[in-house]
């Protein structure tokens, strides 16, 4: 496997163990580990992390905080939080979290992620079907929801929304971060530059001007138009297929 340095910060000993054993046995073998935010911060200074574990309840200087901190002089690093309190989940990705990760860890929910970052599979895993479990809100409630059950993903300002058959949810996340997480999923495709669309989910497409489509779903009364170049991928997507 292709060296990518990792970065580990938990407070607790006992879960930096953990982590690195589970990422030894997935089949990395390259990585840093601290049990303070403050010197994650001076150590991310110095070094080029391929990825960022970090615990969020941590004393003097919480994962959040230590987050912001580096996104002042790097804005790349994948940053993926760890921490046992869900209610931290928006706040996460409101600092630019690619993901969010419940403890007690599990080896299935690290691969999950380490695939999100690297974009390779840790695991025979069939890519095009992957059912993934994505956090989302509705009005002070966090929900776990599965990307099977989304309809549609629509972009609001700086947030989007994910419409299923019973409600709409807030991502906490910008269109172009849903899209780089449903893209493991071949159902998703991106009919309009603010929408994402799950194909199982439409019931028929009816033609409009200029060669674009009105998109109706099942369990829905909603509908999404497409843009030319939405209604061509979606053309195309069905040429392939046949």
């Amino acid at each position: 496997m292709k060296t990518k340095k990792i970065l580990i910060v938990d407070d607790e000993y006992l879960a930096i163990e953990n982590m690195t054993r589970l990422l030894r046995k997935i089949g990395y073998k390259d990585f840093d580990s601290t049990t303070s935010s403050v010197e994650a911060i001076e150590i991310c200074k110095d070094n080029d992390y391929a990825l960022i574990f970090l615990d969020i309840n941590m004393p003097i200087k919480d994962g959040l905080e230590a987050a912001k901190e580096i996104r002042t002089f790097d804005i790349n690093t994948p940053i993926v939080f760890s921490t046992a309190y869900s209610e931290y989940a928006l706040k996460g990705f409101e600092v630019g979290a690619i993901d969010y990760i419940m403890k007690p860890i599990n080896i299935d929910r690290l691969k999950e992620s380490l695939e999100r970052v690297f974009k390779e599979p840790t695991s025979d895993i069939n890519e095009g079907s992957k059912n993934l479990k994505i956090l989302v809100k509705y009005h002070e409630r966090i929900f776990m929801i599965e990307s099977d059950n989304i309809i549609y993903v629509e972009a609001q300002l700086n947030d989007s929304i994910a419409y299923t058959s019973e409600r709409a949810y807030f991502t906490g996340k910008r269109i172009s971060e849903m899209e780089n997480l449903l893209i493991s999923n071949s159902k998703f495709i991106k009919v309009h530059r603010s929408c994402i669309v799950n194909l199982d989910k439409v019931d028929f497409f009816e033609t409009i001007e200029q060669g674009k489509y009105c998109i109706h779903f099942k369990n829905s009364k909603n509908v999404v138009y497409t843009s030319r170049k939405g209604a061509q991928s979606i053309r195309e997507y069905f040429h392939d297929l046949s």
